[in-house]
């Protein structure tokens, strides 16, 4: 090779390196630039948390100790007195025995008119469905007032009604006003076939549990005449 050959290489050859040189370092410059440009991103500092311990609540105050209650003492319960109760009678107070006034209960029946008279079980006086005396004797059997007026009566058998209500002292108006009314209500009330049945002769009711016996009718009578026909006098 030639010198002016080599010589021409050399020449290139820095040349090139020349050329590289350059190019590097304006490379390096214009990125140098580049980054002064772009703005850096700066982190703000960080936030330091601190816990900070809260006031301690203050622990529960001891209740303090209560004066032992005094007992106190116990007032003793009056007595009560019993109350009495007046009590009102619609009558003045019986009169004893020795001076109670006999009562008188009207006419007394004989042992004959006692033997001729039809009772309940004899079945006179409208048999059947229609014994009114059995009917009538129920009645003043349950009746209160009439047992309490007849309570004085004993074992007596008087007339009570004969056509119309037998007088007895010490009643208001004729009769035993009691046992009037009662007999007077059931026969009222009594069925009509029942109360128009012809009776002959005396009936005999047995009404207290002391033998205490009732009279009604002489002859030939209806029940329903005891309602109907006048009151004697």
């Amino acid at each position: 090779m030639t010198d002016k050959t080599r010589g021409r290489r050399v020449e290139k050859t820095l040349t090139t390196l020349v050329s590289l040189l350059i190019h590097g370092v304006l490379g390096l410059a214009l990125m140098l630039g580049w980054m002064q440009a772009v703005p850096q991103m700066v982190e703000p500092p960080a936030i330091q948390v601190a816990l900070v311990p809260g006031p301690r609540p203050n622990p529960d105050p001891k209740p303090a100790p209560q004066a032992a209650a005094k007992p106190q003492p116990v007032k003793p319960t009056p007595a009560r007195s019993p109350v009495r109760k007046a009590v009102t009678y619609p009558h003045p107070a019986p009169l004893p025995v020795s001076a109670k006034p006999a009562r008188d209960f009207g006419p007394g029946l004989s042992d004959s008119d006692i033997a001729g008279a039809s009772t309940a079980e004899s079945g006179s006086g409208g048999g059947g469905e229609c014994n009114m005396t059995r009917m009538v004797q129920l009645a003043l059997r349950k009746d209160p007032v009439v047992q309490n007026a007849l309570r004085e009566m004993g074992a007596r058998a008087v007339m009570v009604w004969n056509g119309g209500w037998m007088q007895a002292q010490g009643e208001d108006g004729n009769g035993l006003a009691a046992v009037r009314e009662a007999i007077m209500w059931e026969v009222a009330f009594a069925p009509e076939a029942c109360r128009r049945q012809t009776v002959r002769g005396m009936v005999l009711l047995s009404v207290s549990s002391g033998g205490a016996r009732l009279g009604l009718g002489r002859g030939e009578w209806r029940w329903s005449d005891v309602v109907t026909r006048p009151q004697n006098r």
